[in-house]
């Protein structure tokens, strides 16, 4: 049975948490607004 999955499910962990500390940091920097850092937090997660 084949399992769809697309190539992040492949992604060492180790590499997943990186990329997201990365994204957090550039929202962290660039968004004051509680409500729009949250918005960002979701759509980079």
């Amino acid at each position: 049975m084949e399992v769809a999955c697309d190539s992040r499910c492949f992604l060492d962990v180790k590499l997943r948490i990186g990329l997201l500390d990365i994204k957090l940091r550039v929202i962290n920097e660039n968004i004051e607004d509680e409500e729009e850092w949250f918005k960002w937090f979701v759509f980079a997660y």
